[in-house]
């Protein structure tokens, strides 16, 4: 056979191959094709265009060449759809903002990467119902769950589990949950040892914080404020019951504070264990006019430029970059997941100085 003429041969066999049905979803990757034709690269690749220009299959990036249905428009969809299910119903600014940043990010590398996206409110949808009407005869690639304050639907992560859908979330995860769901997210413990290395070592740290622990995120920031700031203090005794509606958690710190003035010896460090926390406590504090940062520096954890116009400082966890990461996570490896691979992403927090420290 004439080596010019080759990868045609290749093709008019791979298609007739497609046509007869003797592939299931997707071609064989080409170092299979290789091997199985005897050919170089280059060959492969000429005779797998020769299918892709008769619209017999299209690339997947990530999967590989996947066959067309019958009357398929290979231009219709996008090779990967990512479905978000994310909390939006916040009373508190900075978790708004927070979702807006993630949702940002995460759009922004789906839009420059050709991959499609659906957004679901996890407080106002049926995740069940949505997974069975939509997801069975849809391109979904896969899931991004973000529950925040809300619990782990149990069932809702099973039966995406059971379809073989990858599944990512940016929370962090019980321990009996990490063997099933992907995460991208910042580590609690780089958080607190890194502020340990920003207070001023003469002040007594002081840690304000909600009295239930519920959240893993709470649990864990806890757990390290014990290992590196061993003579702080937590305080969490303000009875939340009485306190509702907007603004919950920045009326809670200026509340704390308020409650325990006078058992924080000043000058002193005072710690947020989220940034919400950490601004309602400055705020009374500037109210009492103690000065900031000469008799108290204070910190927050999470999103604060936008908000507080670099007042306050803070572990910055950008919103925008988790999302952007996850999308791209999902993306560079989605055979992968799809194969139930697991992955445990640590992105980098910044410390972002505002005035509230030296």
């Amino acid at each position: 056979m004439p080596f010019k003429e080759k990868y045609k041969h290749i093709a008019a066999d791979l298609e007739n191959r497609v046509k007869s049905a003797r592939f299931r979803n997707y071609l064989p990757s080409q170092p299979e094709l290789m091997k199985y034709y005897n050919s170089a690269k280059r060959t492969i690749s000429r005779a797998v265009a020769v299918l892709k220009n008769k619209n017999l299959i299209i690339h997947e990036k990530g999967l590989g060449n996947r066959i067309l249905k019958k009357n398929e428009n290979p231009g219709k969809h996008p090779p990967v759809t990512i479905a978000l299910f994310i909390a939006l119903d916040f009373d508190c600014p900075f978790m708004y903002f927070f979702s807006f940043e993630y949702i940002r990010g995460l759009t922004r590398y789906c839009t420059r990467n050709n991959i499609a996206i659906e957004i679901y409110d996890i407080a106002k949808a049926d995740l069940l119902e949505i997974v069975m009407r939509n997801f069975k005869n849809r391109r979904t690639g896969a899931v991004v769950y973000v529950p925040y304050v809300y619990n782990f639907n149990r069932s809702f992560i099973k039966k995406i589990k059971k379809m073989k859908l990858p599944l990512i979330t940016i929370v962090d995860l019980p321990a009996r949950y990490r063997q099933l769901i992907s995460t991208v997210d910042y580590s609690n413990r780089e958080i607190m040892y890194a502020l340990s290395k920003k207070i001023n070592h003469r002040f007594r740290t002081y840690l304000l914080t909600l009295p239930v622990q519920k959240y893993v995120w709470q649990r864990e920031r806890i757990k390290f404020f014990k290992k590196f700031f061993p003579a702080g203090k937590i305080i969490n005794n303000l009875n939340t019951a009485e306190l509702t509606g907007t603004n919950f958690e920045i009326r809670y710190g200026y509340d704390l504070i308020k409650t325990n003035l006078e058992k924080i010896s000043f000058p002193a460090n005072i710690i947020g264990i989220n940034t919400a926390i950490a601004f309602g406590a400055m705020n009374f504090l500037k109210k009492k006019k103690i000065p900031i940062p000469g008799q108290v520096q204070i910190f927050g954890i999470g999103n604060s430029d936008r908000l507080q116009q670099d007042l306050l400082s803070a572990m910055e966890m950008p919103g925008y970059k988790l999302g952007h990461h996850t999308a791209k996570i999902i993306n560079e490896n989605l055979a992968d997941l799809k194969n139930g691979k697991i992955f445990h992403i640590r992105l980098h927090s910044r410390f972002n100085k505002g005035l509230s420290s030296e």
